[in-house]
């Protein structure tokens, strides 16, 4: 948990401006939600870490993001 926290401000939090707890919170959130799971993993051959990703060839690619882009990833519709 504490690499998370490490990241969080270098990676995520320089791109905002908060004028409250709550947006601090809404971002810290997003993040946490996103690092540990949905994000692609160098050392597992840039897969995500999650339990049921499967790499497939099949369906046009949808772009997901979040907090204006900074968070973002790919994710490829159902056929």
């Amino acid at each position: 948990m504490r690499i998370l926290h490490r990241h969080l401000p270098a990676q995520c939090l320089n791109h905002f401006v908060c004028f409250g707890l709550g947006r601090l919170a809404h971002i810290n959130r997003v993040w946490l939600d996103y690092y540990p799971i949905q994000r692609p993993h160098q050392g597992i051959g840039n897969n995500i870490i999650s339990a049921d990703f499967r790499r497939t060839s099949a369906g046009p690619i949808k772009r997901q993001e979040r907090l204006g882009g900074i968070v973002a990833w790919y994710e490829r519709e159902a056929a």
